[in-house]
């Protein structure tokens, strides 16, 4: 039996948590039953088939209501980083969990950085607009060669850099927790949606300590699937 996916089953956790569910609730929203949902949420990855009916579900959530992050949108990133082959790269068959391929890199999964692939050279031309950083990732060659100022302030601790703002509102007939983080002139950075039964102080807190407590690229890292697209 393959190992529990953490990224994957982070990833389905923070999806139901932005509609307001619990795998309890979550199956007449997805058309995925609870206990499935519930497997999902501790990182068990199920048949290639259910990862495609959940993905089309979130889909048509995030175009009926905003706050998702891009890539909620997108089948095939969802494949990814459940770790089977987009389908667009031409996999056929339904496979199983302990078969599945490694992320792609036109399609990396949030917490772990994207293999190179030197046959396709080309790939990371094509990749897509929302690319989340992993958390413990190393810093790339292109960073490494930016000058000693720029390293410096990447350093420096995230609250000098950003600061939450929370609001709450009502969609329909439920209520939603929204933190938005500012950058320094107070445009959204990173946004968080949670649904009205998670501890919102609880994640208010932990959000305030990291940014005392880590540098502005650790919070980068550690954040980088709620960053904010900009337009």
């Amino acid at each position: 039996m393959a190992e529990p996916n953490g990224e994957f089953g982070q990833a389905v956790k923070d999806a139901l948590e932005w509609l307001g569910a619990t795998p309890e609730t979550g199956g007449a929203l997805l058309g995925i039953n609870a206990r499935t949902l519930g497997a999902m949420c501790q990182g068990i990855v199920p048949m290639r088939s259910l990862i495609i009916r959940f993905a089309d579900e979130m889909r048509r959530h995030c175009e009926r209501q905003s706050g998702a992050p891009d890539w909620w949108k997108d089948v095939d990133s969802w494949l990814t980083v459940a770790g089977y082959a987009p389908r667009r790269d031409g996999a056929n068959g339904e496979g199983m969990p302990g078969e599945r391929r490694g992320p792609s890199e036109r399609h990396p999964a949030p917490e772990r950085p994207a293999p190179q692939r030197p046959a396709e050279p080309t790939r990371v031309a094509a990749a897509p607009a929302f690319r989340p950083v992993p958390a413990h990732a190393a810093a790339s060659p292109r960073a490494m060669q930016a000058a000693p100022a720029v390293d410096a302030l990447d350093e420096e601790p995230a609250r000098e850099f950003y600061h939450p703002v929370y609001e709450r509102m009502t969609r329909g007939d439920r209520v939603v927790h929204i933190f938005r983080i500012l950058d320094r002139e107070d445009q959204p950075a990173y946004q968080i949606t949670m649904g009205a039964e998670v501890d919102y102080k609880a994640r208010a807190a932990q959000v305030k300590q990291d940014l005392a407590d880590l540098s502005k690229s650790q919070f980068e890292r550690k954040y980088g699937r709620f960053r904010v697209e900009q337009s």
